[in-house]
């Protein structure tokens, strides 16, 4: 089987200029979302003193965050499969913008925790269709290439460019400023993906598996929860901690249980095997 039976229909329908802008689009959202992962942690001590919060109560902001990028991830495959990656992507990409904006302006705890949790839960698909549009927009020869460029940018850049340009607008202005600084990358990725992503129709649809998704959720949800207040609380001297552990292994449980009998899970164990034959064949 020659390679080029194998590359996708980006590859065979559109130029190389146009893939290259299709790639620097996706590239720019999933980097600008991962730069707000942690921006929030380098300012915490003045976001806690313009709430007046305490420190626990201010780390919820972060938590939370992470919290529902890793409910919503795993979703990121019904979307495309009901609305089409376009229409995910921008969906997504401008949610997030307009979520980021809104975590400048809250004036209260529980409104920058509100507005946190959408910023990472509409962004949450992002990443993922990214990571999937990149590998397709360039022949399977050149995936360990664009899978660097994407993996220095979007996972190693981000993390590092928000944080430390987010802290130094803190100290120097205010800490809204550093959610702010992402609003204008934000629209300009938003109009970027806009005008060079290809349209499409959405695809059949799927059901949703509540019962696979929710098993999966409460896991992911509670470990989240296990790693991000178990070393201010003490780990397993903490019965909060305890608590969140065994949650998290009985969902997870029930999430195999029912992977497995189930007709239709929300993640389909015969998906990891198909991915393990593309790889041996690419």
């Amino acid at each position: 089987m020659s390679d080029s039976s194998l590359d996708s229909p980006l590859v065979t329908r559109y130029s190389f200029t146009r893939r290259v802008f299709i790639m620097a689009a996706v590239v720019l959202g999933s980097t600008l979302y991962s730069t707000t992962l942690l921006i929030a942690s380098a300012m915490l001590p003045q976001m806690q003193g313009s709430m007046a919060a305490t420190a626990d109560e201010i780390a919820w902001s972060t938590t939370f965050n992470i919290l529902a990028t890793a409910i919503v991830t795993p979703m990121s495959g019904f979307f495309v499969a009901n609305f089409g990656r376009r229409r995910t992507l921008l969906w997504a990409v401008g949610g997030f913008t307009v979520a980021t904006y809104l975590c400048g302006q809250c004036e209260s705890l529980e409104t920058l925790i509100l507005w946190r949790v959408l910023q990472g839960g509409l962004g949450a698909p992002v990443t993922p269709i990214s990571n999937a549009l990149v590998l397709e927009c360039f022949p399977r020869r050149y995936t360990g290439l664009v899978s660097s460029i994407f993996g220095m940018t979007a996972v190693v850049l981000g993390p590092v460019i928000g944080p430390t340009l987010g802290g130094f607008l803190a100290e120097a202005y205010s800490w809204r400023y550093a959610f702010y600084m992402i609003v204008p990358a934000g629209a300009a990725g938003y109009l970027a993906l806009l005008l060079v992503l290809p349209k499409e129709e959405p695809g059949p649809g799927t059901r949703l598996d509540w019962v696979g998704f929710a098993c999966l959720s409460l896991a992911l949800g509670c470990l989240q929860l296990v790693m991000s207040r178990g070393q201010r609380l003490d780990w397993y001297d903490s019965t909060e901690i305890m608590i969140e552990t065994v949650m998290a292994a009985t969902a997870f449980y029930l999430f195999v249980v029912h992977s497995a009998t189930a007709a239709r899970p929300f993640l389909s164990p015969r998906l990891t095997q198909r991915c393990q034959r593309e790889l041996l064949v690419g």
